[in-house]
């Protein structure tokens, strides 16, 4: 099993701030690293927004410019996520959701989004493949 991170455990490795007033709206591939935000729609054209809204997932860019996806899953979800296999099929949620109530971070780079918008039923889950 792996250790239980936190949203600020994760701000912090990845050194982000969240998004200024002016920035609000962009999309994560045009805001400058060491950043994150909230958006409806993970996926880099995306706009983020310094407030969290209601089932809204918080997306970073790291100092190093890469791009996480931070959401929760289940416990096998994020067990299997800790192994080498790949690809792994699996729904995120941007908020705790009947058994998904482990906080994963995803690489946007190693991911492969499923469905296009989120369902906003039954928690917003985005069916995503984890390719890397």
């Amino acid at each position: 099993m792996i250790a239980e991170i936190t949203r600020e455990d994760l701000r912090r490795d990845h050194r982000v701030r969240l998004v200024t007033t002016e920035e609000e709206g962009c999309a994560l591939n045009r805001l400058p690293p060491g950043t994150y935000g909230w958006t409806y729609a993970p996926a880099s054209e995306s706009p983020l927004f310094s407030k969290q809204g209601f089932q809204s997932f918080e997306v970073h860019k790291a100092q190093d410019g890469t791009g996480y996806l931070v959401a929760y899953a289940t416990d096998s979800a994020a067990n299997a996520l800790a192994g080498k296999e790949r690809p792994i099929e699996l729904k995120v949620y941007p908020e705790t959701f009947e058994g998904a109530t482990r906080l994963v971070c995803l690489r946007a780079d190693g991911l492969r989004k499923r469905t296009h918008q989120p369902s906003r039923e039954q928690g917003n889950p985005v069916q995503v493949s984890v390719i890397g």
